[in-house]
């Protein structure tokens, strides 16, 4: 499953990791970075938003 959202807050994106979502990006990627996404997680990988693993690893260090 693909998340691609306008949502930023840690929580939103720590439940969908929780609930073990593919990739969950930000919509304001560009079309060609959304659809090298889509190919990723096609090929057994995840991708999660690289603003929002750094939110998310600050939150958990404190």
């Amino acid at each position: 499953m693909i998340i691609v959202t306008t949502f930023k807050r840690p929580g939103y994106f720590e439940k969908a990791v929780a609930n073990d979502v593919d990739a969950y990006v930000l919509k304001e990627r560009s079309i060609e970075e959304l659809v090298e996404t889509i190919y990723k997680v096609y090929n057994g990988k995840k991708e999660y938003s690289a603003s929002l693993m750094t939110s998310f690893s600050q939150i958990k260090t404190h």
